[in-house]
């Protein structure tokens, strides 16, 4: 495993009155600075002037409040607003374009905002832009294929894929003809007109027109190469079995005490079941979750509260697990994530008060729990359980989602066991690319959520070193 950047060994977000009114300070790209903003609105706009291009290498939201937050997002100039297909569209596309011009449109969006690399697995959410372009960033041909085909449905347009037998690439119909857009290769090919884009029969029958325009991309360099995938027509074929659908969001909520970080470095974590090759290009992120310890808040988004209460101790709060004789008090939280969950902590921080036994379980169903830590002994607690093995970064189909429970069993009358802090983990990988970055001079930043109620959420930009 790499070692974790610098900068994110803590992460401290105070909460002050001045940064709504401050926002950011001069020079705000300055290496190894760090800049935050509290949000109290959605929608919320507000601009910042940069002195050159910036990409902050660490973006974090974290719910201050003491209600849900649910799918924050962040968009800088109009761009990184990737949450589902319409949201993209939005981006891509402008208001009149004609068929050709949104055919195009997208196929430049999918050339910028991925790369060629080993997928990571062979399951169809490599075929969906919103998890290639947001989790991943990097694919095959296929992928990028169908991600043209998918998002050119979703905007109206005729669309379908070839197999050419060692290459995969997407058509699209308009002006009573098809046309071919390769995102991978990052080529389309003009006929004798030099505007209209050839369709792969065109070009099958027609190999000058590939032979004129050699791809950007130094994969597909073998020029002659291509020619043979075309025009051997027996092994090409239009496939039918792609879906050209997206059954994802990158949606999530935030609990009060809960943050989302998401960094352009990465510490190592990767889904890697299908060649097992780390990535070139990766990221990782890390949702962080502290239950906050004041009147009922911890109770927000919990699946079960039973036997658990707040009390104060010398000042402090606790939370108290406090059952009957013979029975259990619960605490459960279900963490869901849009971001495959590659790896995962537990810090649990308190002591016993008489006899009795506090565990964390999980489960992936709800149903089938698995212990991951027991306490021992009658003193106190400050565990760090690790919960890697349920997150295996090899399995056919990522982790997105389960529930982790504390129980507490009384094994006498009367006996409590306090807990002082409790902190959840989980690390997931993400896309730079999905990242929002800031130009030169004025840019405009928007913030918006899907809740309706009262929002108090710290924006920290990090900048590397």
């Amino acid at each position: 495993m790499k070692p974790r950047p610098r900068h994110l060994v803590a992460v401290a977000l105070p909460i002050a009155i001045g940064l709504v009114l401050l926002g950011f300070r001069d020079d705000p790209a300055a290496p190894g600075s760090t800049h935050r903003r509290l949000l109290v609105e959605s929608p919320e706009r507000y601009s910042v002037s940069m002195p050159g291009p910036a990409a902050p290498e660490t973006i974090i939201l974290r719910n201050a409040g003491d209600e849900i937050v649910s799918d924050p997002r962040l968009i800088v100039n109009g761009r990184g607003d990737w949450f589902d297909l319409d949201s993209m569209l939005e981006e891509i596309l402008e208001p009149g374009l004609s068929d050709r011009d949104k055919a195009f449109a997208i196929w430049e969006f999918l050339v910028a905002s991925r790369r060629h690399d080993d997928p990571t697995h062979n399951q169809a959410e490599m075929h969906d832009p919103v998890r290639l372009l947001n989790v991943y960033g990097y694919g095959f041909c296929d992928d990028a294929a169908n991600s043209f085909m998918t998002l050119a449905r979703q905007a109206g347009l005729e669309a379908r894929i070839w197999h050419l037998g060692g290459h995969v690439v997407s058509e699209a119909w308009y002006d009573d003809d098809w046309h071919m857009f390769d995102a991978d290769g990052e080529v389309v090919y003009l006929g004798g007109d030099e505007e209209t884009i050839a369709s792969v029969n065109r070009l099958a029958g027609n190999p000058r027109l590939i032979r004129r325009k050699p791809s950007p991309n130094p994969l597909y360099w073998d020029t002659e190469h291509l020619v043979d995938l075309y025009t051997s027509r027996g092994d090409n074929r239009v496939a039918r079995w792609y879906s050209g659908r997206s059954r994802h969001a990158m949606s999530f909520d935030l609990r009060p005490g809960e943050s989302i970080l998401r960094s352009r470095s990465n510490w190592g974590l990767y889904v890697d079941s299908r060649y097992q090759t780390e990535p070139q290009v990766y990221g990782n992120g890390r949702f962080t979750f502290e239950p906050v310890l004041r009147d009922d808040v911890f109770r927000e988004g919990a699946v079960e509260v039973t036997g658990v209460n707040l009390e104060s101790e010398q000042g402090e709060p606790r939370l108290v697990f406090a059952p009957d004789i013979d029975e259990e008090a619960r605490l459960t939280y279900h963490f869901i994530s849009p971001y495959p969950l590659l790896a995962g902590r537990v810090r649990i921080v308190g002591e016993p008060r008489g006899a009795g036994a506090l565990a964390l379980e999980l489960a992936r169903d709800g149903e089938r729990w698995h212990r991951a830590w027991s306490s021992e002994g009658t003193g106190g607690v400050d565990a760090l359980v690790s919960l890697d093995r349920f997150l295996p970064r090899k399995a056919n189909r990522p982790t997105y989602h389960h529930q982790l429970r504390l129980t507490y069993a009384a094994h006498a009358e009367g006996a409590r066991w306090h807990v002082a802090n409790l902190r959840y983990e989980h690390d997931f990988q993400v896309a730079p690319q999905s990242l929002p970055s800031f130009d030169e001079g004025p840019n405009e930043v928007l913030y918006v959520d899907a809740s309706e109620g009262e929002r108090k959420i710290e924006l920290v930009f990090e900048y590397g070193e």
